[in-house]
């Protein structure tokens, strides 16, 4: 919800109209893609299972679901300052998974790092469908492309650190410091605007009822891109490293390949969403996942399954955006960040069952049939387009 934006043409204009919100997700996507990339430094030093390791990503998403629900009440309670002081905790939190020394510990770091986070992401999701009403075209796909580039060159980062010997404490602790000069950019100080500051064709006149489903579905939509991505970016890097004996470099392209191709696939999707629409987009994306997922399960080669794991970020870049876009899309200014709020957190349950699901697969049968389940994710988020786009469209 924002005064009025910008409404230069052209990508200069986007970039201006969510200056803050693209800095607080450039911050989020740096501090994930580092730790995915030094979660095998954090699992060897902490000697936590793959039984464990599902616990706690499982308790630690929970806390940020319960984030997320929070989040426009804290937004309120913030008020103008409310971006810059949600991406400082997060950025403050991201220095304490390093400290861990044992599973407890971790996972107490973890929630923190995933409950500031958990706010920051509502709240800078909020502001971009706000920005996207004030200029009357999408700009989900580029603000999201901001935290998956963001995302690969912290995995890439890392992985470099790992195999020069430097370890997790130091690796997110510097992250954090490096981080902090972009957190003057997520401030704007901007107040809520009201709905005569909208475009007509952002406004519903759906009824109570329908927004429910619109939120059920959008929500559905989220959850199973969240697993797809979530899954993927915690235990590639495993993947690749214990079931196909990669070293640690390799194993590190492992998120920076996820987080590189869903950012290139989210500027696609940027230039795209208006010339395909959100249904054949959805659609492309939805199958070329699950053809990269199917190709990770299979690939006898690190190499191969690199390519597998292409595909799942290109193909699930524009899932959860697009779907974002259509549910802000569909709520008037006062009611947009709490519908946002609750699609967020019904499709956080994918990062909830996601990397919990595949690390108890990976216990019982080994981490290719976890890779399998991405697959049958795809599969079903390609089913549920049709429904989501009838519900939503303008």
């Amino acid at each position: 919800m924002t005064a009025p934006l910008p409404r230069s043409a052209g990508l200069n204009g986007d970039l201006r109209a969510s200056r803050a919100p693209l800095a607080g997700l450039v911050a989020m996507g740096a501090i994930w893609g580092t730790l995915a990339a030094v979660m095998p430094d954090l699992r060897t030093r902490t000697s936590a299972s793959d039984a464990e390791l599902a616990s706690v990503f499982f308790l630690s998403a929970l806390v940020a679901v319960a984030a997320m629900l929070a989040a426009p009440r804290i937004g309120a309670v913030l008020g103008p300052h409310r971006l810059a002081i949600a991406c400082a905790a997060m950025v403050g939190a991201a220095a304490l998974p390093g400290l861990a020394t044992g599973v407890v510990t971790l996972g107490l770091g973890l929630a923190l790092l995933a409950a500031t986070s958990g706010v920051a992401d509502v709240l800078l999701n909020g502001r971009v469908a706000a920005a996207e009403a004030g200029r009357g075209r999408p700009l989900m796909n580029l603000n999201h492309a901001g935290y998956s580039l963001s995302f690969f060159a912290g995995a890439v980062l890392t992985g470099l650190a790992r195999d020069l010997g430097t370890g997790p404490t130091a690796v997110m602790a510097g992250t954090a410091i490096l981080l902090a000069p972009l957190l003057l950019l997520t401030h704007d100080g901007l107040p809520a605007a009201t709905p005569r500051s909208e475009p007509t064709q952002f406004l519903t006149t759906a009824g109570p009822g329908t927004l429910w489903l619109v939120l059920w579905l959008g929500g559905g939509m989220m959850l199973l891109a969240s697993l797809l991505e979530a899954g993927t970016e915690t235990w590639s890097a495993l993947h690749l490293e214990r079931t196909l004996g990669a070293g640690p470099a390799l194993g590190a392209l492992g998120p920076a390949a996820l987080g590189l191709c869903m950012g290139l696939g989210r500027l696609a999707g940027q230039a795209l969403s208006l010339r395909l629409g959100p249904a054949t987009l959805m659609r492309l994306g939805a199958a070329l996942a699950a053809t990269g997922a199917a190709t990770a399960t299979l690939a006898p080669t690190p190499a191969l399954a690199l390519a597998g794991i292409a595909g799942i970020g290109l193909g699930t870049s524009v899932l959860v955006p697009t779907a974002l876009s259509l549910v802000g899309g569909a709520a008037t200014a006062q009611g947009r960040t709490t519908l946002i709020a609750r699609a967020y957190a019904l499709g956080f349950a994918g990062y909830v069952a996601g990397p919990a699901l595949m690390g108890l697969i990976a216990q019982l049968a080994g981490l290719r049939w976890s890779f399998a389940l991405l697959a049958l994710a795809a599969l079903a988020a390609l089913a549920l387009v049709p429904a989501l786009v009838r519900r939503t469209r303008p």
